[in-house]
């Protein structure tokens, strides 16, 4: 069932300087434009990930699928909610 209320938020942001290492939550974050997230290991004009997005619904989807998910396991920058 889908619910309506729900409004289109971003609930973490997450970087980390080094390629292949777990993002950690940050309070706050720039975004640089045509670069990416400020001081994040993929944040370089040209590149195809200079950010990144996961829905808190398909985490939510995917628990269960396999062992050790956590709220910011993974290496996305932004987890939303709301947004399809």
């Amino acid at each position: 069932m889908e619910n309506k209320s729900i409004k289109a938020r971003v609930v973490a942001v997450c970087s980390s300087a080094e390629k292949g290492t777990r993002k950690i939550p940050q309070n706050s974050a720039r975004i640089l434009k045509d670069c990416g997230l400020a001081g994040d290991a993929h944040a370089e004009i040209g590149t195809k990930r200079q950010a990144s997005l996961l829905a808190v619904e398909s985490i939510e989807e995917m628990k269960g699928l396999s062992s050790g998910n956590s709220m910011y396991s993974g290496g996305y920058n932004g987890k939303t909610q709301g947004i399809f």
